[in-house]
């Protein structure tokens, strides 16, 4: 197995987001979006992250996004997840390949990963971090 090119020096990792409900930590290991969230599982605090991830690929450098969703609480619903992704639409989320971590379970996560491949976007989800790099290094395999 290889190594974890996630794994950061949390002196590497950059606190975007902190409230009592959820914190948000971006770094960029081998040229990689990592984001790191954790708080509590709502609406409201998906589209923060979310609005985090939209903001990093504005620039365009950035292909590969390795999401590490550690929020606790009831599972968005699917229609959540769905208005998520028509949100999210014509951002440029397109352009890249993100892997959704959810090392906590996946819940009710795969409707957005199957609306996400149906709006253009390739997303997986994936329960354990070390897949989704392997997914991620994979590129278009």
């Amino acid at each position: 197995m290889s190594a974890n090119i996630a794994e950061v020096n949390p002196a590497d990792a950059v606190e975007v987001i902190s409230r009592d409900d959820l914190v948000v930590r971006k770094s960029f290991p081998s040229g990689m979006l990592r984001l790191q969230v954790k708080g509590v599982e709502n609406y409201a605090n998906t589209i923060a992250y979310w609005r985090v991830i939209v903001g990093e690929l504005q620039g365009g450098a950035l292909t590969q996004v390795l999401l590490v969703d550690e929020l606790r609480g009831l599972p968005l619903l699917e229609r959540d997840w769905l208005e998520l992704v028509v949100m999210m639409e014509g951002v440029g989320l397109d352009k890249a390949r993100i892997a959704h971590v959810k090392p906590n379970g996946r819940n009710e996560i795969e409707f957005c990963e199957i609306y996400a491949r149906d709006a253009g976007i390739d997303a997986r989800v994936f329960v354990r971090e070390q897949d989704a790099i392997d997914w991620l290094r994979a590129g278009g395999a």
